[in-house]
């Protein structure tokens, strides 16, 4: 059966990531609780379990059958929140939404080489920010603070 939730707490939090959640619900021990002769087995199984922030999964600190621990991994906007007990298969109900709040580390979308094959065209996601220490268009080395 699939895990049922049924809140999150904060439902905000930096766009950096790092923040502590909790996530209510029941039924993140399911797939455990299928290993109960076998203490290791149902260990790993626990250890399964993933909630998902957008597309980005990040581990349990802490599980029981009503409440999950985790940490949140960096994001931007408003993200669905879902939890997998397998690692694969996520489910929320609709509408559980965690809220990424403010400037993120800047996310790397692709790169390609110019028609002539001298210019490396690097496209990042969109943010009005220079977070990223770009400072223009030229040369990486003058287009990129060094800290980048």
């Amino acid at each position: 059966a699939q895990p049922a939730v049924s809140s999150i707490e904060p439902a905000s939090g930096d766009a950096l990531g790092g923040a502590l959640v909790t996530v209510r619900g029941a039924g993140f021990l399911a797939l455990a609780s299928a290993f109960t002769a076998d203490a290791t087995a149902a260990a790993d199984a626990s250890a399964l379990v993933r909630v998902a922030f957008g597309a980005i999964q990040t581990t349990a600190l802490f599980v029981n059958d009503t409440l999950l621990v985790v940490v949140t991994p960096w994001g931007k906007g408003q993200a669905a929140v879902t939890v997998a007990l397998n690692a694969q298969q996520l489910s929320s109900p609709a509408g559980l939404e965690y809220e990424f709040i403010g400037l993120h580390s800047p996310e790397l979308l692709s790169t390609s080489f110019d028609p002539t094959g001298t210019q490396l065209i690097l496209t990042f996601d969109s943010q009005p920010t220079d977070h990223g220490g770009m400072v223009g268009v030229g040369p990486c080395a003058l287009v990129l603070a060094a800290a980048t």
